[in-house]
């Protein structure tokens, strides 16, 4: 059963490529959603997929990309929606 996995980034994560990690990293695993950054200086990410990619996800992006700083998530786990058929990044 898909999950839906919704964070928002804190730390070092505009400017610095981290849409881009996100975004390959999601493709790599075959995970659907969107990643985007927020007017306060955040990125959220939305990620539907297998709960287990997920977790992976999630721990690829603690990890962050090279010239990223990710302090903290605030994450939030929900069944899935099925509104994606692709991942992209939202500017």
């Amino acid at each position: 059963m898909n999950k839906r996995l919704s964070m928002n980034i804190s730390g070092r994560v505009q400017g610095v490529g981290f849409r881009y990690f996100v975004k390959k990293h999601a493709n790599t695993l075959g995970v659907k959603g969107v990643v985007q950054n927020t007017e306060n200086g955040l990125v959220q990410v939305i990620a539907e997929g297998e709960e287990d990619v997920l977790k992976h996800l999630l721990k690829l992006c603690k990890e962050g990309s090279s010239f990223s700083k990710v302090t903290k998530i605030d994450s939030n786990w929900s069944d899935s929606l099925g509104e994606f058929n692709t991942f992209e990044i939202k500017s």
